[in-house]
């Protein structure tokens, strides 16, 4: 008890540590990169919208440009304004609302014909590029600056002006962690046009264009806090977005904690169930070796029935625990456990010494009746299994040729040469030797003939199968006819009707075992049964 107890708190210290550790680094790990992710994701969202925002300004610089080409002046003489320039001028302004007002220039920067009333000769700005952005200026009102969009045309200047509230519309973006956007002129490294969010009211506001901004700056804020996108018709200008670095992380954060919360509630789970493993583990530890101390495992008897004789020539030893006098537990709960930690070879023990005790003279009376106990691969990995399951044959002068050792086949290991070399030993000593609950697992007659079985026992899955139409019930034949066929004696488990018992002793198969005949029962009515069904 005591080793018990300082086993299963030292794996709950262990489970402690490691759990601690491994939810530290995946915590850090999966932050990380949670972190990283909406780092990234967050820009390339800001490097998306400033591309729809510098689409948005070049579609509108290339429609006023479109617009004025289709204007019927071209070829015209420029200096002739009141004839028919100056009325398609003003037909062109009045039927595009983006134009506020058209200037025709010489290089002389002379005013040769304007939809606007006056004209400031300061606005004029001839460039040598062939299309220009200029401004804001202030033209025929105070209260609605403009920009100069100029296109070159031989030895004339189309200046197209263009409301400023017409460029701020189309730099407006719905990107929410935008705070700043901007039209920026790399050549004078001026912000001509700027915008900022506010953040009270979700608008964007004009605001102080930024003095000076040079490539350099532009250049080490790119990638962190502000992306810039270079417009197709106009040279050296760019869309400028930016945002706060602190609304990002801020951003990035909530996601970060809502990932810890997930990640921390899932790590918790994981380690109260395997607290609960650890702590059934051992429970279920303890409460074998107290039932092996307390001699509490006994064993029942299936009969298995020769239909040839109408009798019962054997019966398979089952294994039984009494927890207490109201509760028999199955060994369902508790096999693969005892299995897995080796206490099967102990209580394999204990319950062979009490079939000896209770069918020694049942078998000696009987010579043409079997037992059939179950082993495991554990039996036989054990070093001193067979030696004491041996003496205690010869203890109790057990006739060993009315004994059957059935194993499972997903026991079975063909290169095993320690397994097949005792199971041979066992058969040369007199022992029968079973394959139990064929059909479940991987073997085949290849395999089957590597050991020295002399039956087979087919399991009660493809037994239920009959009649049914399943697959599983074709297999039957064929596992019938593999046993025929490497001359091994066949029983069939788990026979619960009529069709079939039928079917089986239709393809002949006589030893029978099931519930059709009799359910597993103590040695007592065991005794009862043969009594009645016995020749």
């Amino acid at each position: 008890m005591y080793e018990d107890n300082t086993k299963k708190r030292t794996a709950h210290q262990l489970l402690n540590v490691v759990w601690g550790v491994l939810t530290a680094l995946c915590l850090l790990l999966v932050l990380f990169f949670i972190w990283r992710n909406e780092q990234l994701e967050t820009r390339q969202q800001l490097s998306y919208a400033a591309q729809q925002v510098s689409d948005r300004v070049d579609r509108l610089i290339d429609d006023l440009i479109q617009s004025v080409n289709k204007m019927p002046i071209h070829g015209e003489d420029y200096s002739d304004c009141v004839g028919a320039l100056l009325p398609n001028m003003q037909r062109l302004v009045f039927n595009d609302q983006k134009i506020a007002g058209l200037v025709i220039t010489n290089k002389k920067k002379q005013v040769i014909c304007s939809t606007l009333p006056q004209v400031d000769n300061a606005t004029i700005l001839n460039n040598t590029a062939s299309v220009a952005l200029f401004g804001p200026v202030q033209t025929f009102s105070t209260d609605k600056p403009a920009f100069i969009l100029q296109q070159q045309l031989g030895n004339y200047f189309i200046e197209i002006y263009i409301l400023k509230s017409e460029l701020e519309k189309q730099l407006e973006t719905s990107m929410s962690f935008s705070t700043m956007v901007g039209l920026y002129n790399e050549t004078q490294t001026h912000m001509m046009l700027q915008l900022e969010r506010d953040s009270s009211k979700s608008i964007w506001l004009t605001s102080e264009p930024s003095q000076y901004i040079s490539h350099n700056m532009i250049q080490e804020e790119r990638g962190k806090t502000l992306v810039a996108n270079n417009l197709i018709n106009l040279k050296n200008m760019s869309v400028i977005l930016k945002t706060d670095n602190q609304k990002l992380n801020q951003l990035a954060w909530r996601y970060v904690m809502m990932a810890s919360i997930v990640i921390l509630l899932l790590s918790f789970s994981i380690y109260y169930y395997l607290r609960r493993l650890i702590h059934q583990h051992f429970s279920l530890h303890r409460a074998i070796m107290n039932a092996i101390k307390s001699d509490d495992f006994f064993p029942v008897y299936q009969p298995v029935i020769d239909r040839r004789k109408n009798a019962c020539c054997g019966a398979e030893v089952l294994l039984r625990w009494s927890a207490n006098d109201q509760e028999t537990i199955m060994p369902d709960s508790f096999i693969e456990y005892a299995e897995q930690s080796g206490l099967i070879v102990p209580i394999t023990m204990q319950l062979a010494k009490k079939v000896f005790q209770e069918a020694q003279t049942l078998l000696i009376n009987n010579p043409h009746f079997h037992l059939s106990i179950n082993l495991s691969a554990i039996h036989f990995s054990d070093p001193l299994f067979f030696d004491d399951f041996i003496a205690l044959c010869d203890e109790y002068e057990m006739p060993i040729n009315q004994l059957m050792l059935e194993m499972t086949e997903r026991d079975l290991l063909q290169d095993d040469v320690n397994l097949i070399r005792k199971m041979k030993e066992l058969r040369q000593m007199g022992f029968s030797i079973a394959i139990d609950d064929f059909g479940t697992g991987h073997a085949s007659i290849s395999y089957l003939e590597h050991f020295p079985f002399n039956y087979l026992k087919i399991d009660r899955l493809f037994v239920r199968a009959i009649g049914t139409g399943a697959v599983t019930e074709t297999l039957n034949q064929a596992i019938i006819h593999m046993a025929k066929s490497l001359d091994l004696f066949i029983i069939a488990e788990g026979v619960e009707t009529y069709q079939q018992l039928e079917t089986l002793e239709k393809h002949g198969v006589y030893f029978i075992q099931g519930w059709y005949f009799a359910k597993a029962m103590r040695f007592d009515k065991l005794k009862n049964f043969l009594k009645r069904n016995t020749r």
